[in-house]
């Protein structure tokens, strides 16, 4: 029996890692202040269609003037974005953000933080309370389905949030919205949102959900960073994201043209399988291993599993066959049923077909 499927390989530094970062992880105030809500949006940006980290490359110009530029440049880095630093605005990542100080009604001082790349853009209000930096609005968006973007406001010492279904009439955004790169405003900032962005905004912290709501799918599952996979050229490094809608139990599958399917998730390198509403997890997580595209003309498979956290037992029973090693079923569906008939489970499923060039 094989040890592994064709197209996925062991290895110590085949693959250099999926675009994690690790302050969006901790709660710790006594970072800097510009940290977090760099990391806040280079979060928002990494859940784009078309800016995953391992499949974009950013244009930035030299020598940032403001010290937010300079942790936003490292931040981008950090997690994986190929950069290219130009000397004047070109290219259709161009990184542009700006910055701002208003006073509200209540007299204190929140600062509006701008970040554009392309024609993606994100906006939001922050300010400094007790010494922690904790956000003042709503994420505001353009160029985006608010809809596909998680919110992480644990990194604020907040509960995680996901999006809602308020939205503003969409409208063409003018052209103060785009403004000099590295620049910082001076003038105050409307308190209303500008036009064309929309909102997402806090809702029920994770773990208040009792079971999952069988009305929409738990999940969202990405290929580098896009819901609907483009083609890819054989040997191609395919990096799987899911996102939870709610507090899940998750597993995920891969199928290679040949019908051999193999368990990716959980896995000898990352055995955490219950998930938390709002969090995201890469496939692989770490450069200890790869998945690459197969053969070429034919299509790679992939079923990610969600079920309630309280079938841990029943499912941890079910993948006791090793993970990363050919399972014995010929495909997902052989595999869903043999899932019905040892459990009585019926999850929810997401599936993704990758075709190969």
């Amino acid at each position: 029996m094989r040890n592994v499927l064709i197209g996925l390989m062991l290895s110590t530094n085949l693959l250099a890692g999926c675009a994690q970062m690790a302050v969006l992880e901790a709660t710790d105030q006594g970072r800097a202040p510009e940290l977090v809500i760099a990391s806040d949006l280079v979060n928002a940006l990494m859940q784009v269609d078309g800016y995953h980290p391992t499949t974009t490359r950013l244009q930035i110009q030299k020598s940032p003037k403001h010290k937010f530029g300079q942790t936003l440049h490292a931040v981008l880095a950090n997690v994986g974005y190929d950069i290219e630093y130009v000397s004047s605005p070109m290219g259709d990542r161009f990184v542009q953000y700006t910055l701002s100080d208003h006073k509200n009604s209540a007299g204190s001082i929140p600062k509006t933080y701008h970040l554009s790349v392309g024609e993606v853009e994100f906006k939001r209000d922050y300010e400094v309370i007790g010494g922690r930096v904790q956000p003042a609005s709503n994420l505001l968006m353009a160029g985006v389905d608010p809809m596909t973007i998680k919110l992480n406001d644990q990194i604020f010492g907040l509960e995680a949030s996901v999006e809602s279904d308020e939205q503003l009439p969409p409208q063409q955004p003018g052209p103060e919205q785009v403004s000099e790169r590295v620049n910082v405003q001076t003038e105050p900032v409307p308190e209303t949102p500008a036009s064309g962005l929309q909102q997402v905004s806090n809702v029920q912290p994770a773990g208040q959900h009792q079971g999952i709501d069988q009305s929409e799918s738990a999940i969202d599952l990405l290929v580098n960073g896009e819901s609907s996979p483009r083609e890819y050229n054989e040997g191609d490094n395919l990096v799987f994201t899911v996102r939870s809608r709610f507090d899940v139990r998750l597993s995920c599958y891969y199928q290679d043209p040949d019908g051999s399917v193999i368990r990716m998730y959980p896995n000898r390198f990352t055995q955490q399988s219950n998930i938390r509403a709002g969090e995201l997890v890469h496939i692989p997580a770490n450069d200890e291993w790869a998945i690459q595209a197969t053969r070429s003309g034919a299509n790679d498979k992939v079923m990610c599993l969600s079920v309630d956290s309280e079938q841990e037992v029943a499912m941890s029973g079910f993948e006791s066959a090793p993970d990363l090693e050919p399972l014995p079923v010929n495909n997902f569906d052989e595999l869903l049923n043999e899932l019905k008939l040892q459990t009585g489970i019926m999850p929810q499923i997401e599936r993704l077909s990758i075709r190969v060039n």
